[in-house]
């Protein structure tokens, strides 16, 4: 059986985990790439097929850091204070850590992957925890290749 971990864990390791796609993806940069820049983006593309590209991408922190680039955070509905049951927007400070645990984690923390949602230039990708009601949603989307553009995680 695997090991349960509390509730709170899966937040504290989605809190911890994103912010290493920041400080690849943030960087001045990066966020003004030009056409040069994103064709030679789209040439290192691990694939133009969703599922082929999840399967790089969730075991890659160097694939992750260069194919993430998440929103400004906001609150959901122009809220100071999200609601109970809102979906928060997050971004956090640049760090090294992978944005989704690499495979060794999501085992030891009993965290499992499934696609949600998938469309020609959209994808949304759900990591849950055995065990707990904890759930974080990662959306994609694909311009030259697939990109992680934003992290929900929902409020109890």
């Amino acid at each position: 059986m695997p090991k349960t971990t509390s509730t709170p864990t899966l937040r504290k390791i989605a809190t911890a985990a994103l912010p290493a796609a920041m400080a690849l993806c943030m960087a001045p940069q990066a966020l003004a790439a030009g056409p040069a820049t994103q064709q030679a983006s789209a040439a290192a593309c691990p694939s133009q097929s969703f599922f082929e590209f999840l399967h790089v991408f969730v075991d890659s922190a160097e694939v992750q850091g260069r194919f993430t680039r998440l929103q400004p955070r906001t609150p959901a509905h122009g809220a100071a204070t999200p609601d109970a049951g809102a979906v928060v927007r997050v971004a956090y400070a640049p760090s090294t850590a992978a944005a989704i645990p690499l495979r060794a984690e999501r085992q030891a923390q009993a965290l499992s992957l499934r696609i949600d949602d998938l469309t020609e230039d959209q994808a949304r990708v759900l990591m849950l925890q055995d065990g707990s009601n904890q759930r974080v949603h990662y959306v994609f989307s694909k311009q030259a290749c697939w990109t992680l553009v934003r992290v929900e995680t929902p409020t109890l």
